[in-house]
C-alpha cells in the first residue's frame, strides 16, 4: 500500500518531532521552504537556529536547513 503524503505549503510554521542521527537541534522550530526535489514526502525546513551536525572527526558543521519527512513535522498554529 502506498503511503499518503500530506501537503505542507511553503511558509508553514513547523516543529520537528526529533533530530536526525548525528544532529543536535538548538531549537526544533522552523519554516517550510519547499518540498525536497529528490525525496517524495520530504520537505526542506529552514530552522530558527542552525542545528549542529557532528562529524566523525569530532568537528561540527552548522545546518540552517534540514530535510525532514512530513510525518516528523508538527504544524504550529500562529499566535492570534
Amino acid at each position: 500500500m502506498a503511503r499518503t503524503y500530506r501537503p505542507l505549503p511553503t511558509g508553514t510554521r513547523v516543529k520537528l518531532r526529533g533530530a536526525p542521527s548525528g544532529v543536535t537541534l538548538r531549537n526544533p522550530m522552523g519554516i517550510i521552504i519547499g518540498p525536497d526535489p529528490d525525496w517524495a514526502g520530504y520537505y526542506r525546513v529552514r530552522l530558527d537556529e542552525p542545528a549542529s551536525y557532528h562529524r566523525s572527526d569530532g568537528t561540527t558543521e552548522p545546518l540552517p536547513v534540514l530535510r525532514e519527512a512530513d510525518d516528523n513535522l508538527d504544524i504550529v498554529q500562529p499566535d492570534r
